[in-house]
């Protein structure tokens, strides 16, 4: 009986262990964004070694795609980011809300699913 209770307790924990770490270049460095999955449905993301609670939600997931995106923490800016699996490869974009006068970013890289 107590094994089995251990094995419930530990099976959440591997349903959701997914980590991409993802790099990419931005003004000749090499910068570092990482997402762990926390949910079925959700990703936290750390940007160097800044790491934040906010919660992603997964758009879209099968085998070849994943699609991360929610407003971001200030809520002045929707965050999007695309994995292909098959060429470990992503594009993202910071997209501005239109009452605020920055513009909008976009960067692409590599993924590893660790």
């Amino acid at each position: 009986m107590k094994v089995l209770f251990v094995l419930i307790m530990l099976f959440p924990t591997f349903v959701f262990a997914e980590t991409y770490s993802c790099k990419y270049e931005e003004l000749s460095q090499i910068k570092y964004i990482n997402f762990d999955r926390t949910t079925h449905s959700h990703f936290t993301r750390c940007i160097q070694d800044k790491c934040s609670e906010y919660k992603y939600s997964v758009i879209f997931a099968n085998n070849d795609n994943l699609i991360i995106g929610d407003k971001d923490e200030n809520e002045e800016n929707y965050f999007l980011f695309i994995i292909n699996k098959n060429t470990n490869s992503f594009t993202a974009a910071n997209i501005y809300f239109p009452h605020h006068e920055q513009e909008n970013t976009y960067f692409n890289g590599e993924c590893v699913k660790e």
